[in-house]
C-alpha cells in the first residue's frame, strides 16, 4: 500500500504542486478536502476471513485434522508431517476410547450380543434342519463346544500375536462336523464358526471373512466321502489353495494391483493350512471322550488285516469266510437303500467274532469231526 495517499497526504501533495503553479489562493476557495474521496477503503469482514483461512492452512500443518481429510494413502512413504497427522490421530482416539467408560461397556455388550445371534442362528439351523442332531445331546455338546474352543484360541491368538487370527485353523471344526455327521452340518458350523471369528478381525473382517469360507469350502468339498486319515492330509493342501486364491481375489478387488500382497500373509495362511493336519489327532480324542465313530475308524475296523480278523481268519476260516459273505450282502443292500454301508459291513464282519472261543463246535469250521455227536442232549 505504499503507493496509496491518504486524504491528507493527498492534500499535501496538490498543495507542492499548486505552489509551483502559483495555484494556491484559488485551491483554497475550492475546499479541497471535502471534494476528495477515499476509492479503496478497508474490507474487514473479507480480511478476517481471509486471516482465519490461512491461519487453518498452518494449524493443519501441526497436526490438526479436519473432518473429511484423508491422513495418508496406502502404500504412500511417511513424510514428518505425515508422521504428525498420525500422532494427532492416534491421540484423538485414545482420547475418545478414554472419555467414556460407557462406551466400552456398550462396545462389549455389542460384541456379547452378536457372538450371541451367531449361536442362536446355528441352534435354530439344527433344530429345525437337522433334528436328529438337536435332540441328540453328546452331538450338540460336542459342536457347541468345538465352536467355543476355537473362538477362544482365536481370542487369544489375535491378542497376544498382530494378525494372529490367521493362524489359528478355524477349518478344524467344520472338517470335524463332516467326518462325525455329515456336510450340510460341516457347512453350516464352518459359516457360523467363521462368522464368530469374524467379529476379532477388527481391521479387515471382510478379507478374513471370504479368505476362511474359500478354506472351509475347499476342504469339505475334498472330504465329501472320506474313509482315511491320509485325506486330511491332502485336505490341508486344498485349504491352503482356497485361502491364497481368496487372498488374491481381495487383493486385486480392492487394490488393483500387487502392490500391496503381502507375502508375509501367504506364509501364515499356508501355516493354518498345515496345521488343519491336527484334525487327525482331534479325531482320535473326540472319539474317545464323545463315543463318536467315524466313517474311518468303520473302514479300519472292517480291514481284513486288522489283528482281531486275521486270528478270525486263522482260528475260523471257515467263520471269516461267512463272515466276509455276509458282509458283502449286507453292504450292498444297506447301499440299495441308502443306509451307512461302512457301519453295516464292520457289524457283519464281527457278528460271529465269538465263535473263536470254540470254533470245531461250529460246521463251517469242522473237517469231518463234529464234537457234538459225542455229547448227550443234556450237555
Amino acid at each position: 500500500t505504499r503507493n496509496f495517499y491518504t486524504v491528507g497526504e493527498l492534500c499535501d501533495e496538490i498543495d507542492s504542486i499548486a505552489g509551483a503553479c502559483n495555484c494556491r489562493r484559488q485551491l483554497r476557495n475550492v475546499h479541497l478536502r471535502e471534494l476528495l474521496l477515499p476509492n479503496i477503503v478497508c474490507n474487514l469482514t473479507e480480511t478476517k476471513r481471509l486471516y482465519a483461512n490461512d491461519k487453518a492452512l498452518i494449524t493443519i500443518d501441526r497436526g490438526v485434522i479436519q473432518r473429511g481429510q484423508t491422513i495418508i494413502d496406502k502404500g504412500a512413504i511417511v513424510t514428518p508431517q505425515d508422521y504428525t497427522n498420525l500422532r494427532t490421530y492416534e491421540t484423538l482416539l485414545a482420547g475418545q476410547s478414554g472419555a467414556s467408560d460407557r462406551s466400552d461397556m456398550l462396545m462389549f455388550l455389542g460384541q456379547v450380543l452378536y457372538v450371541a445371534l451367531m449361536i442362536v442362528f446355528f441352534m435354530l439351523y439344527l433344530r429345525f434342519l437337522e433334528p436328529a442332531l438337536w435332540k441328540n445331546l453328546r452331538s450338540f455338546v460336542f459342536l457347541v463346544s468345538m465352536m467355543t474352543l476355537t473362538f477362544l484360541v482365536s481370542d487369544l491368538a489375535e491378542y497376544a500375536i498382530h494378525g494372529g487370527l490367521y493362524v489359528v485353523p478355524i477349518v478344524i471344526t467344520p472338517v470335524l462336523a463332516l467326518v462325525f455327521f455329515n456336510a450340510r452340518v460341516a457347512l453350516m458350523a464352518g459359516v457360523t464358526q467363521t462368522m464368530l471369528c469374524a467379529g476379532l478381525a477388527v481391521t479387515n473382517p471382510l478379507e478374513f471373512i471370504l479368505i476362511q469360507l474359500s478354506g472351509t469350502c475347499a476342504v469339505i468339498f475334498s472330504l465329501h466321502d472320506i474313509t482315511r486319515r491320509s485325506q486330511i492330509l491332502r485336505a490341508s493342501l486344498y485349504a491352503s489353495i482356497g485361502y491364497i486364491a481368496a487372498y488374491l481375489a481381495v487383493q486385486l478387488m480392492m487394490n488393483g494391483s500387487f502392490d500391496d500382497f503381502d507375502w508375509r500373509k501367504v506364509g501364515v495362511l499356508a501355516v493354518n493350512a498345515l496345521l488343519t493336519s491336527l484334525t487327525y489327532v482331534l479325531m482320535l480324542v473326540a472319539e474317545r471322550v464323545f463315543g463318536f465313530v467315524s466313517n474311518v475308524t468303520l473302514v479300519e475296523l472292517a480291514d481284513s488285516n486288522s489283528p482281531v480278523l486275521r486270528q478270525l481268519s486263522d482260528e475260523c476260516p471257515g467263520t471269516f469266510q461267512h463272515s466276509m459273505a455276509v458282509a458283502t450282502l449286507a453292504s450292498d443292500a444297506a447301499t440299495k437303500i441308502g443306509a451307512n454301508s461302512l457301519l453295516v459291513r464292520a457289524g457283519a464282519m464281527y457278528h460271529d467274532i465269538g465263535k473263536m472261543t470254540n470254533p470245531i463246535f461250529f460246521t463251517e469250521n469242522q473237517h469231518g469231526v463234529n464234537p457234538h455227536d459225542g455229547l448227550t442232549p443234556q450237555r
